[in-house]
């Protein structure tokens, strides 16, 4: 998880430092201005309608980061004429993340209610690992280069081609 994390933060920072070098001041001030109304609305909405606590806010540092991301984007487009591609740096990171998320609830709520909290959150903890990576191996979000490149990557690569989730490539 903190490998697709650490790739939006990087992506964040990069599309920010582009706009900063092409001295589009104002396009990162409306940028970051509507990515923290739509992080404030979004965090209200959530605690007000679904009864949310830290989960509201976690998501809306989600919602926050992808508006950030995807705003850069669009103003890097328009002046520089350079797309990025989304559906690898964006869509299935966040789909990976999104199951995860669903599977930790599934279990907090299955087994939460009986067990010690600290140790229904390790196993939720590593189960949602388990999920991300997998759901990430599935849609084929990450190579063999990317995963080699993170701490316990060569681990998770020899794990997800021995299970048949990602296709052994030279």
């Amino acid at each position: 998880m903190s490998c697709v994390t650490a790739k939006h933060k990087v992506c964040i920072f990069v599309t920010t430092k582009v706009l900063f070098g092409m001295r589009k001041l104002k396009e990162i001030f409306v940028v970051l201005i509507v990515s923290n109304a739509l992080y404030f609305i979004s965090f209200i909405f959530m605690v007000r309608n679904f009864n949310l606590g830290i989960e509201a806010l976690l998501i809306s540092a989600i919602v926050f980061a992808l508006f950030v991301l995807v705003g850069n984007m669009v103003f890097i487009k328009r002046y520089v004429g350079y797309r990025q591609e989304l559906l690898y740096t964006v869509f299935i990171p966040y789909i990976a993340t999104f199951a995860m998320g669903v599977v930790f609830f599934i279990i907090q709520a299955v087994i939460g209610t009986n067990i010690n909290p600290l140790l229904v959150l390790v196993v939720a903890a590593l189960i949602g690992f388990v999920v991300f990576w997998i759901v990430i191996a599935a849609l084929k979000g990450i190579q063999k280069d990317e995963l080699w490149e993170i701490p316990t990557g060569k681990i998770a690569y020899l794990l997800l081609t021995k299970t048949g989730f990602l296709e052994e490539k030279e």
